[in-house]
């Protein structure tokens, strides 16, 4: 499963169908498509009303915080109510680029919070170097109340550290199978029942295909690297984090 493709942006407007059928092809049974606004929220709806292979997650992203009103809120606690949106994402804190204001980051994420805890949903964390401002946030506004991952975790070791003690789930992705970095020993440090994967496609496309635009049936590359990293089977890897995806999500997929 891959818990974290892009699937409604202009990089797959042309060939969204033979996209979902390669992943299908290579094993991806369901692909989660979050949103990053209330536009692409919308497009993530319909994708899921199209393709039984989509679940979406819809929400407003840091970097487009500064530009989110009550109107988007409301539109956003809307669209939560679809059968077949199952969390609320993809939203967080970046201070890294810091497209928006700290401000405004900090009150729309708060305000996100509060939805995914009224709909008893799990959320989507984006967190670039926001990790200990995230977590103080959750901890004020939702405590012991809340699930979720954080997604293409970037954080240090004792950021992770904070991440698993709060009870969340972490995602990997392409940046694992990166040389000379850090992902793959941060990679060993999540219990494998804690473990999700992704792609974030099209962004971040695993080797060996650097350099290509990247789509859920990239997501094989990350699960041979995780199977070297656990010292297990890739079906083991396969099978572990479907049923984490599927425990966390309630799409369905039992051990």
């Amino acid at each position: 499963m891959d818990t974290h493709a892009h699937l409604v942006m202009d990089a797959f407007a042309g060939d969204m169908e033979a996209v979902l059928d390669r992943a299908a092809d290579a094993g991806v049974s369901w692909v989660l498509v979050p949103s990053t606004d209330v536009d692409s929220a919308r497009q993530v709806v319909r994708l899921c009303e199209s393709e039984s292979s989509v679940y979406g997650a819809v929400g407003v992203h840091p970097h487009d915080a500064d530009k989110a009103g009550d109107t988007d809120m409301e539109a956003i606690a809307s669209m939560l109510l679809h059968p077949r949106v199952c969390a609320v994402g993809e939203i967080g804190m970046d201070f890294h680029y810091s497209f928006s204001s700290k401000e405004a980051q900090e009150r729309v994420f708060s305000m996100q919070l509060a939805l995914a805890r009224v709909n008893d949903m799990p959320v989507i964390i984006h967190s670039r170097e926001a990790v200990n401002e995230i977590l103080a946030i959750i901890d004020a506004v939702v405590p012991d109340s809340i699930e979720g991952v954080f997604h293409c975790f970037t954080g240090s070791h004792a950021e992770l550290e904070a991440v698993l003690e709060h009870g969340f789930y972490v995602s990997v992705g392409g940046m694992v199978t990166f040389k000379n970095g850090k992902i793959a020993e941060l990679a060993g440090q999540i219990p494998l029942d804690r473990l999700l994967i992704e792609t974030d496609a099209p962004y971040l496309t695993p080797v060996p295909l650097r350099g290509k635009r990247n789509e859920p049936a990239y997501l094989v590359h990350v699960i041979e690297k995780l199977a070297q990293i656990y010292d297990a089977s890739f079906e083991q890897i396969a099978r572990q984090t479907a049923v984490n995806a599927g425990r966390l999500f309630g799409t369905g997929y039992d051990e």
